[in-house]
């Protein structure tokens, strides 16, 4: 799924010209991309919601979690269920980050990025103390989202239909 989600994003940006396969995709191709990238999406915000609900207890996940991340177990046997419930806390918000670069469905879909991306940030900070990178990781996740934010901010005055007015 994260790789329609990312041809996605690569259709939708304003600096990228759209390719002749990209612009001759079917109907059916176009709606299994959004289907896709809206099921990617919608997991990621799922994953967040269960990570911050159980941040304070002893959760452990199911099997596809140790399978998922069985080098996080050779590295640190004792910190492993933590290097992965931050190892997926990540790899959402880059998928909550992803999701800003695809058109609004709807004002809803606003307010849900924003909850999710908190406490995806509250889970990731909750594991400063267990996890060096976590710092870290913030911060780039921050710096991303900033950038993307700012592109944004660019795209819309340049099509601005008074952006040529100086103030």
């Amino acid at each position: 799924m994260r790789p329609l989600l990312l041809m996605a994003t690569k259709r939708y940006a304003d600096d990228v010209p759209q390719t002749s396969s990209s612009a001759n995709l079917s109907s059916l191709d176009n709606d299994l991309i959004k289907r896709s990238c809206t099921l990617c999406i919608d997991t990621a915000h799922r994953l967040i919601e269960t990570l911050y609900q159980h941040l304070d207890t002893m959760y452990r996940s199911s099997g596809w979690h140790s399978v998922y991340c069985r080098l996080s177990l050779l590295s640190d046997p004792q910190n492993s269920n933590l290097s992965l419930t931050f190892s997926v806390a990540f790899a959402s918000a880059t998928i909550l980050l992803a999701s800003l670069k695809l058109p609004r469905v709807d004002e809803k879909s606003g307010t849900a990025f924003e909850v999710s991306w908190t406490r995806c940030l509250s889970i990731m900070k909750h594991y400063e103390e267990q996890i060096h990178t976590a710092p870290y990781a913030v911060r780039v996740l921050e710096t991303l989202r900033y950038g993307i934010q700012e592109s944004q901010n660019r795209g819309q005055s340049e099509s601005s239909p008074y952006s040529h007015v100086s103030s």
